[in-house]
């Protein structure tokens, strides 16, 4: 049997992938970001106020501003997108 130390050295390092969230701080958004931030790097986006959930990179953000979008992808690079923004009338 390996000590854990001996046997993180033999197995490569496993990189956590990174998970775009629009809507974030919403009911579904919020809810999935929670879960999702135990095996993703979460980068979640949010319209009016900042939600307090911890372990999570919020950003504001316009959903009808193409070019904050455009920005918010070129800066975070997301392995997977979810997409839970809406706009209310």
């Amino acid at each position: 049997m390996l000590f854990a130390a001996e046997r993180n050295k033999r197995e490569p390092s496993i990189t956590m992938k990174s998970l775009l969230i629009t809507g974030g701080s919403g009911f579904i958004g919020g809810h999935v970001a929670a879960i999702a931030r135990e095996h993703w790097k979460v980068t979640a986006t949010y319209h009016r106020a900042r939600p307090k959930l911890e372990a999570i990179d919020w950003q504001p953000l316009d959903i009808t501003d193409k070019a904050a979008v455009e920005n918010l992808f070129a800066v975070v690079h997301p392995d997977a997108v979810i997409h839970s923004a809406a706009i209310a009338s």
